[in-house]
Parts: structure tokens; C-alpha cells; sequence
């Protein structure tokens, strides 16, 4: 007997969704032992709105996630990552696959710690196999990571640095060409403590230099941003 799995693609692309499903499709022709009722939103507003229908009558199973989403009419969903918050405290045991465009480091690690999706794949590596692979892997339990990702996670395994989540902001929002006069609004630090922490990031990274580009450069290297 086929289990029968709801899958909730949120995407804003139709023929990125139309990708999707086919493979979703391919899927349950080559296993019998899978049927996939599919659902999609656009945005965040739809997302918010299918994600209740499922709490009210039923549960999800799946579901494919980007990132960069119009944001809600109330303006309290605003991205991806809001939609997956929701979905995970109402949907614990959801599999989450998110499949982005965004490949800056600071960003994944921020969602491979706050969200922990059960997947996550840059768009540009995607393809068909691929996305197959990441569901058989995900119903089975088991993470699954695109190269990239796969990269940055070796990188961090590897590196005998150690930098908290506020200097991991600090490096971010330098590489992106923020002044340090800025960051005090963004990191509610003093300027006064934004520089101490800028001086331990050298201290720590071996950096004499008083130029802010060679510390970004390593913290790059080691998959920090």
C-alpha cells in the first residue's frame, strides 16, 4: 500500500515549482511505495495561509522552502526563513528542504543553526538527480547538504578558530561594506565595544594589520562569512 505524504512547495517561482513537482512525480512513478499530494505558495502571505489549512485539517510531510519571499501583508513574515520558523513549531516533524540562491556564509550557518532543515541545497548546483536524492535521504532520517554546504561545514570542522555569534554579525555586515560607525545599531553594542571585539577577531586571527581587509579575507578562508 503507497504512503501517501503532503508536500507544501513554497517557492515564487511557477516554473521552478513546475520543476519541482515533475520530480515529485518521477518519484512515485519509479517507487510505488510513495504518492505525494502537492500544495504551493508564492509567498509568504500564501504560505501562512496553506500552513494553517494543514494544522487545522492535516499535517506535512515535505516541504521545499526558498529563501527570498514576498514578505506577508502584515509585514510579519518576511523571508523563507520566517515561513520555516512557523512550519517547524507547528510541523515538528516536517522535513524541511531549503532550496536557495544565497550562498553567503554567514547566512547558511545562521539557517543550519537557528532552522536545522533536513536539507539544504544552493540553487545554481541543483539538479533533478540531485533533488531526488535530497528526498530519499530526508524521508530516510538522514541530512542532506549540497557541495557547497558541504564545504563550508568541512571548513568550520576544521578551523581552530573560535568566534561567537556577535562577531560573526561584526565580520558579516563589514564584508557587505558597512562602516564600523554603523554597527552599533545593528549589533546593540557600544562603538567602544564593537572595536574591542574587532581587535580580539585580529588577535584571534593572527592580524596585525590595522586594515580591516585581511581580517575578512581569513575569516572568508575559514568559511566564517
Amino acid at each position: 500500500m503507497k504512503k501517501i505524504l503532503n508536500v507544501l512547495i513554497i517557492e515564487d517561482h511557477p516554473m521552478v515549482i513546475e520543476g519541482y513537482q515533475r520530480v515529485f512525480e518521477e518519484i512515485s512513478s519509479v517507487d510505488r511505495n510513495f504518492k505525494f499530494n502537492i500544495a504551493s505558495a508564492l509567498c509568504c502571505e500564501t504560505a501562512n495561509f496553506k500552513i494553517n489549512e494543514y494544522t487545522i485539517s492535516n499535517s506535512i510531510d515535505i516541504v521545499l522552502l526558498d529563501l527570498r519571499l514576498p514578505a506577508s501583508k502584515d509585514g510579519k513574515t518576511i523571508s523563507g526563513e520566517d515561513v520555516g520558523y512557523k512550519i517547524r513549531d507547528e510541523f515538528p516533524n516536517c522535513k524541511i528542504i531549503i532550496i536557495t540562491s544565497l550562498s553567503d556564509n554567514y547566512i547558511l550557518n545562521t539557517i543550519l543553526k537557528k532552522l536545522n532543515p533536513d536539507g539544504l541545497i544552493i540553487k545554481s548546483e541543483i539538479s533533478g538527480r540531485e533533488l531526488k536524492d535530497a528526498i530519499f535521504s530526508v524521508l530516510d532520517d538522514k541530512p542532506y547538504y549540497s557541495i557547497s554546504v558541504l564545504r563550508l561545514l568541512r571548513k568550520q570542522i576544521s578551523s581552530d578558530f573560535v568566534v561567537e555569534p556577535v562577531d560573526r554579525q561584526i565580520l558579516y555586515h563589514l564584508s557587505i561594506g558597512t562602516k564600523t560607525k554603523d554597527l552599533p545599531k545593528i549589533v546593540h553594542l557600544s562603538l567602544g565595544g564593537v572595536e574591542r571585539r574587532k581587535r580580539q577577531l585580529k588577535q584571534i586571527f593572527n592580524v596585525d594589520e590595522t586594515n580591516d581587509n585581511v581580517l575578512l579575507k581569513i575569516a572568508k578562508d575559514n568559511g566564517f562569512i
